[in-house]
């Protein structure tokens, strides 16, 4: 049909949907055939309403063979190789002259073998005519032919594929495709074949490794299959009689895709896929992905991924980002190079500013500037507002300012001024009292990052303990309020905090809206003020603070009469738990009753009617089982089975609640227990697999800057390691244990290289926590497991969550 449509075209005949046909061809033949000389760069819009020849499609019209070979005997011209692809063309058109004769199959393929080129059946038609060419110059004519019998090769077939080619010179000469002299180049000849050939190649698949096993050893690295990703989604293989079935390469082109018993590429030959991209022109489609800075070329690179119908001939390339978003290169250029110094600079203003940066951050250590020292944000803002937009890598930098320095040197350099608020208050400045309730307190300032006092402290008598409120102390001091509400702001999540930044601009609309000294809570009145002021709605449980650096909470330290220290820490409802006495303490919040003990008292009763298996069990668990549940903490099987029931039974209590008989709720456990035993042993042993996987992935990493988050992920790991892990755990819980852990160990191995990323989901993660420590005792166990889920959403999606998981949904979970 491809070439009928280029007949047309050629012809002015218009229309080819509304010329009459005497059968007319169905509309997807006519669809395919357009398609086909839009792949071959025939006519310039394969959608168009008219058709509209190029000059490769004015000349195909002129080679009357079908289009796909013409285009590859245009091709061969660039290469001076019309010979060669000429002889191959030839030979695609006729029945293959080898043949195999049933009884002498053996002997046929010897003899053909040395014509074989494992890289290619194109060129081993080559070889094939280049021996037959100079066997018939040698011998005589009956010579010649009983040659080709005796080395299974069909005679008139020879001399088809020999008048061919002398028809193909005939109508190829004038277009002056004249074939030259031999010549061996096998990359031209196939980048000739690859123009006619591009919706028939095909790179070669990683095979699906099918593991039904869940334990949580490391994967090994996916092996190729001989399955190839062909256009449109095809998937083919390559056809046993190709000299390439042996060992397929990587990526083929195929003459001939036939389907038996499945779809198999019959004559291919290895290519290198970008010489595709340089034939398919606007064919083919780039994406672009990951871009970041790059510091040794001075500028932002992504990943390019390029697809011609639909297969992945560039997979990621690195390339300059800059031609598809100068935008987002500006921003990454000012927060890399000359925010986070990510650049080999010489410039005098870098030496100075960081020189400044450094001067200031030493004066924060000591004093309670550290609140307001400048962070990275505030240095951005200072060259984003200096820098023009076009401004986007290091090259483009260096060629503005040279210009830019002479008319204002002191452009780029940064003053106390441009980067501290001018309010800050020295130590002497800070109030040394706080009022509340008609009574004084003593405030107390330590502004050191490692103190568990870092900040302010306020002085409580034990006999007024009782009468503070949680709230009283939430607004810190005045000096310190502005900082406070800031980062308040920058705890909001994400689809909050877009409509109130920059935090520091918004905390000071919002302290300006209230009173000197507020005395409603803290989040309440912050977010009513915040609503009121910028139309978004937000409550007080957005706002997290318990996530707050130490630094913006206040301290309580409960002190005697004789000003000796009870107790010292954040949370005022623990201080008042452990130093009231129980008739003081109405204030702070339990639940009523005391349903968990209930349940623990029943689950001892039903422990005592179900026969413990444990010498059973012992007998028929293997070594590794008995010390993955040693390693675990129980001191032997009879202690680990007796746990396995009081999680049965405390499962049982859930369902039928704390009013069941004991005996009824034996007797329903104990046909089970035996078999739960059993695989909660073989669940241990997966456990302490990612356990220490886990552990190795924390060890592993050296960078102290990451201390922190180590430090907090060997305290999560604790959290999840309890005694008594299967009734603490929980039988439902348990089964996920594994998974957490190797969550864990998924976030220790992209920390290094993505700890901005991680940053941000630790924040995420502080804010669910916050949630959690504020929660009332008997809400948290709503939470505890969702918070689990949420670290895997946050740092390794890839083992999928058991329900969709937030912050957000944690708060709703507990409304």
């Amino acid at each position: 049909m491809a070439s009928v449509i280029l007949q047309a075209a050629q012809l002015d005949l218009g229309d080819i949907a509304n010329f009459p046909f005497l059968q007319p061809p169905d509309s997807r033949g006519v669809r395919d055939g357009l398609g086909l000389l839009g792949e071959l760069g025939a006519i310039k819009d394969p959608k168009g309403k008219s058709v509209e020849l190029t000059s490769i499609g004015k000349s195909l019209a002129r080679l009357p063979i079908e289009p796909r070979f013409g285009r590859m005997l245009l091709e061969s011209k660039k290469y001076d190789l019309v010979r060669e692809v000429m002889i191959i063309v030839a030979g695609l058109t006729i029945q293959d002259p080898r043949e195999r004769p049933l009884i002498k199959r053996q002997q046929a393929d010897t003899s053909h073998q040395r014509f074989a080129d494992p890289t290619s059946d194109f060129l081993s038609l080559l070889n094939l005519w280049n021996y037959v060419e100079k066997q018939q110059q040698k011998l005589s004519s009956s010579a010649f032919r009983r040659l080709c019998k005796a080395e299974y090769l069909n005679y008139l077939r020879v001399r088809e594929w020999q008048d061919l080619i002398k028809q193909l010179r005939s109508i190829a000469k004038p277009l002056n495709i004249i074939p030259g002299n031999p010549k061996v180049d096998p990359d031209g000849i196939h980048k000739s074949l690859l123009s006619g050939l591009l919706s028939q190649i095909g790179l070669k698949q990683l095979s699906e490794k099918k593991n039904n096993d869940k334990s949580l050893k490391s994967e090994k690295p996916q092996k190729s299959s001989n399955e190839y990703l062909g256009s449109n989604g095809k998937k083919f293989v390559v056809f046993p009689g190709s000299t390439l079935a042996k060992k397929p390469p990587a990526a083929i082109m195929s003459a001939e895709l036939v389907e038996t018993s499945r779809l198999f590429a019959r004559m291919n030959a290895a290519f290198n896929p970008e010489w595709a991209e340089e034939l398919a022109g606007d064919l083919a489609k780039s994406s672009f992905s990951e871009p970041h800075w790059e510091k040794s070329q001075g500028a932002v690179v992504a990943y390019e991924r390029v697809m011609l119908f639909g297969v992945p001939i560039v997979v990621a390339r690195r390339m300059q980002y800059s031609r598809i978003d100068p935008n987002i290169c500006r921003d990454l250029f000012i927060r890399h190079a000359l925010v986070q110094g990510e650049w080999d600079s010489k410039q005098q203003f870098d030496r100075e500013n960081q020189a400044l940066l450094k001067k200031l951050e030493a004066m924060a250590e000591k004093s309670p500037k550290q609140m307001f020292a400048p962070d990275e944000e505030d240095v951005y803002h200072f060259y984003n507002t200096r820098i023009p937009a076009d401004v986007i890598s290091t090259r483009t930098f260096e060629g503005w300012w040279k210009k830019a320095k002479v008319e204002t040197p002191k452009l780029l350099t940064m003053t106390r001024e441009d980067l501290m608020p001018q309010d800050i208050k020295e130590v002497r400045d800070l109030p040394e009292f706080h009022f509340f309730a008609g009574n004084r307190f003593k405030l107390r300032y330590r502004f050191e990052p490692s103190s568990p006092e870092d900040g302010a402290t306020v002085d409580v008598p034990l006999s007024l303990l009782a009468e503070i409120e949680n709230h009283a102390f939430d607004w810190l001091v005045p000096e310190m309020r502005e900082e406070l509400v800031a980062e308040l702001i920058r705890l909001l999540p994400k689809n909050l905090r877009r409509s109130v930044v920059p935090a520091a601009d918004w905390a000071k609309k919002a302290l300006a809206a209230l009173p000197e000294n507020p005395i409603e809570p803290l989040s309440a009145t912050l977010a009513k003020t915040l609503r009121t002021l910028s139309g978004t709605h937000m409550t007080a449980i957005d706002f997290p603070l318990a996530a707050l650096p130490t630094a913006l909470r206040m301290k309580y330290r409960v002190i005697d009469e004789n000003n000796r220290t009870l107790g010292l820490g954040l949370d005022l409802d623990a201080l008042k738990i452990k130093l009231l006495p129980s008739e003081n303490s109405v204030e702070v919040q339990k639940p009523t009753v005391d349903t968990r003990k209930q349940q623990n008292e029943l689950a001892k009763e039903v422990l005592k009617l179900v026969p413990n298996p444990a010498d059973y069990i012992s007998e028929h668990l293997d070594k590794n089982e008995k010390l993955a549940i040693a390693a675990v903490g129980y001191r032997g099987t009879a202690a680990f089975v007796e746990d396995v029931i009081f999680a049965l039974a405390l499962e049982q209590i859930e369902k039928t609640g704390i009013k069941a008989k004991p005996q009824e709720i034996a007797q329903e456990i104990t046909g089970g227990s035996v078999e739960k035993c059993f695989e909660i042993a073989k669940l241990i042993m997966k456990i302490n697999i990612a356990l220490r996987d886990a552990n190795k992935s924390i060890t592993e990493i050296q960078d102290v800057s990451l201390l922190f988050v180590l430090s907090n992920e060997k305290k999560h790991i604790g959290e999840l390691m309890v005694s008594k892990l299967v009734s603490s755990t929980g039988l439902t819980q348990i089964a996920r244990l594994p998974v957490y852990l190797q969550a864990i160990k998924i976030r220790m191995d992209k920390l290094v290289e993505n700890s901005e990323r991680d940053r941000l989901g630790e924040l995420e993660l502080n804010q669910a926590l916050a949630l959690y420590e504020s929660a009332l005792p008997e809400k948290r166990p709503a939470i505890r497991w969702l918070i689990e889920e949420l670290r895997i959403s946050l740092f390794a999606q890839t083992l999928g969550t058991t329900e969709s998981v937030s912050v957000q949904r944690i708060k709703k979970a507990l409304t």
